[in-house]
């Protein structure tokens, strides 16, 4: 449907939510990639969750420091 749209020579669609309304084709791939970007912040927040988990499990000093070093990395992406 939207290939066909592109190639009618369209340059925007209604939302269906809001008749009457247009937008630019664009926003359809633009929420397709907002979409991926939230099921990967998703398995961002478990590994975070998993690493918090076994700072506070315990073990030993190596361990624990290199889960400490993990938190801090996935805290800055």
């Amino acid at each position: 449907m939207v290939k066909q749209a592109v190639l009618d020579n369209m340059k925007s669609v209604e939302d269906p939510r809001y008749p009457g309304s247009c937008v630019p084709l664009w926003w359809i791939g633009f929420w397709w990639k907002m979409h991926d970007i939230h099921v990967i912040q998703q398995g961002w927040k478990k590994a975070i969750q998993w690493v918090d988990k076994h700072i506070h499990k315990g073990g030993s000093n190596d361990t624990q420091e290199l889960f400490r070093e993990a938190e801090i990395l996935l805290t800055k992406l």
